[in-house]
């Protein structure tokens, strides 16, 4: 589907562990609390930023080996 590699970052004000994992159960990527450190968010999207670049470039190398085995 279109967006199911997309990564959710959720802004909540609750920190306890129990709410933080039904929250990634939930589907939530990464979880930032209140009061937001930007710091700590831009460093969390760029590591969010880099993973998609890799997993397109893995996927885009995994498609090309199937169609050269395909040929072959």
């Amino acid at each position: 589907m279109k967006y199911d590699d997309l990564p959710i970052i959720i802004e909540t004000a609750v920190d306890t562990k129990k709410s933080q994992d039904e929250l990634l159960r939930a589907g939530a990527t990464n979880i930032i609390s209140k009061p937001i450190d930007f710091e700590i968010l831009s460093i969390r999207i760029k590591g969010h930023l880099e993973h998609r670049i890799l997993m397109q470039s893995l996927k885009a190398y995994q498609q090309r080996v199937q169609q050269e085995l395909d040929t072959a």
